[in-house]
C-alpha cells in the first residue's frame, strides 16, 4: 500500500474548504474553469496556468477550450493597449 493518495480537484477543494454549497458537486473540469475565471481579472498568468493544466488533463472539454481562447484574447497586446488607453482617457493625469 502506498502512503501517497491521488485526489481529484474537487476532493482537494473540499478538504481545503475552498468550495461550499452547490460548488462541491462541480466536476473537475468545471472547478478548473472556475479557478481560471477567479484569476482572470487579477492575474492573467495564473489564469493561463489553470487553463494549461485543464487542457492537459481534459483536451476535449469545450469549456476549457473556450476559457483558454478568452484568456489568450485578453492577454493579447492589442487588447492590453486598448485597456490602458481607455484607462488613460477615463482617468487623466492630475496636472
Amino acid at each position: 500500500m502506498s502512503k501517497f493518495s491521488i485526489y481529484t480537484a474537487s476532493e482537494v477543494a473540499r478538504r481545503n474548504g475552498s468550495m461550499s454549497g452547490k460548488e462541491t458537486d462541480a466536476s473537475d473540469e468545471q472547478w478548473i474553469v472556475s479557478q481560471a475565471n477567479f484569476y482572470r481579472n487579477s492575474d492573467l498568468n495564473a489564469a493561463k496556468s489553470w487553463l494549461l493544466v485543464g487542457r492537459s488533463l481534459f483536451p476535449r472539454n469545450f469549456h476549457i477550450q473556450v476559457g483558454s481562447e478568452l484568456v489568450a484574447v485578453l492577454a493579447s497586446p492589442a487588447v492590453q493597449s486598448a485597456f490602458s488607453s481607455a484607462r488613460r482617457n477615463h482617468f487623466p493625469a492630475d496636472t
